[in-house]
């Protein structure tokens, strides 16, 4: 096995001694980012010559990318001792979470919009209420990222630990459904009770409207009827609504409300002629409105609108507490699977032994998220060529570094050209990385 001389590992290219300050960036896009260490291969028994491998590499590309310029912030994290298994279990794993990735996405999407219909779209209230372990912001939980090795147990295989995330996830999906489901029809009663009590006295609910003195004690004989009557024909019906059939109570007729152009009336007919009142009255564009009054029946009505409002104001609530919990629960593990893809992906392409640098960036351009974007892999390679780390090929590098620089000319020819002179590697990156977009809008 190869030495360093004086027992360590030769520095990385000196940091940069221009300093300067990250301007604010209000991009949502990280890149989780993995580099294979230079030394690797020949430090693999002594811990803290990985480590120091290690913290070089990162102070390097810290002060490269963030602290003498505003290309993106650097955020390190640790992977932790994942069982790497065979490569065909490995090359399954990948493909696995490659497909988990988008679909865990969905979810916490999903979440955040059915978030937003509770909170009827108040963005600062679900800004405040979007947090992971309790406290953090996404994006504070993403900076500051620890593998959570409780809840993830690093014994399991990659695949074990893929599938307890995917578990965790359906039974969190699962549960939010089901009580998504029961507030929407909780909702739902609310609404059609509330429409009972709006529109004309054509299709409203007329029991706020009349009180028992305006019908005559429950008999065999007469009932009373309530009678719908366009405002401009008042008059006309109560001229005429005794000569609309025979046997109808005299001057039993009276005005009992008016709304939006109608008034409502009462009659009182003996039940022999109800029906061809009922056919005279509708001749007349008169609507009548069959109604029996009873006063337990309209206190039984109140409570039972009372409690359904209870009850939908109860299970916002606890949907709301529950949405707030379970996105952290959600984030977290999404924010697991993209690091445990990342590690999979890196040992693909760099090979063993697993050990890398792991980052997670922000790259720095304002509101252009994607300008910041090709700023950033320009950056980034330009350090890499420096490095020569191993299973990164220069010549990939060279020809990414082509591609990157034609991607942020501001001349569209130019850059048409350069892409041209450059189609063997495309845009295809040297190195490992795994996008996590978010934002709030």
């Amino acid at each position: 096995m190869p030495t360093f001389p004086h027992g360590r590992p030769p520095t990385y290219p000196p940091p940069a001694t221009k300093v300067a300050r990250m301007s604010g960036s209000s991009s949502s896009m990280f890149w989780l980012l993995a580099l294979p260490l230079k030394h690797r291969e020949v430090v693999t028994h002594n811990n803290s010559l990985v480590d120091e491998d290690r913290n070089i590499l990162y102070s390097f590309l810290k002060d490269k990318l963030s602290v003498s310029s505003d290309v993106a912030e650097v955020h390190q994290f640790a992977f932790p001792e994942f069982k790497v298994g065979t490569l065909d279990s490995l090359v399954a794993a990948g493909e696995d979470l490659s497909k988990m990735d988008p679909v865990l996405e969905t979810t916490v999407n999903r979440l955040v919009s059915n978030f937003r219909g509770l909170l009827n779209g108040d963005s600062e209230q679900l800004r405040s209420s979007l947090v992971v372990n309790e406290v953090a912001t996404p994006e504070a939980y993403v900076k500051s990222f620890q593998w959570n090795v409780m809840k993830y147990r690093t014994d399991k295989t990659v695949t074990e630990i893929a599938d307890t995330i995917v578990q965790e996830t359906q039974q969190i999906e699962s549960l939010l459904k089901a009580r998504l489901n029961a507030y929407s029809q909780a909702k739902s009663s609310v609404a059609a009770a509330e429409r009972k009590n709006t529109g004309t006295f054509l299709t409203k609910d007329l029991g706020s409207l009349v009180t028992a003195k305006d019908f005559i004690e429950p008999s065999e004989f007469m009932q009373t009827l309530l009678v719908v009557v366009t405002a401009p024909e008042k008059k006309r019906w109560e001229a005429i609504y005794e000569h609309l059939s025979e046997m109808v109570v005299p001057r039993s007729s009276r005005l009992l409300a008016e709304e939006d152009g109608y008034a409502l009336y009462n009659v009182t007919v003996f039940n022999k002629v109800k029906d061809e009142f009922i056919k005279a009255a509708s001749a007349e564009r008169f609507t009548v409105r069959e109604y029996d009054y009873d006063e337990n029946r309209q206190q039984e009505i109140q409570e039972a609108d009372q409690a359904m409002q209870s009850d939908m104001k109860a299970q916002w609530a606890s949907l709301v507490r529950l949405l707030k919990t379970n996105f952290g629960e959600l984030f977290s593990a999404w924010m697991h699977l993209k690091v445990l893809r990342l590690f999979v992906e890196s040992v693909l392409q760099y090979g063993l032994p697993p050990y890398f640098l792991s980052l997670t960036l922000k790259p720095g351009a304002g509101k252009d998220s994607t300008k910041g974007e090709k700023k950033l892999r320009l950056a980034l390679l330009q350090n890499l060529e420096q490095l020569h780390l191993p299973g990164i090929s220069p010549i990939d590098i060279a020809a990414a570094l082509q591609s990157a620089a034609s991607s942020t000319m501001e001349s569209a020819e130019e850059a048409e050209l350069w892409t041209a002179l450059n189609m063997a590697n495309g845009d295809q990156d040297p190195f490992v990385k795994v996008s996590l977009q978010w934002s709030i809008q």
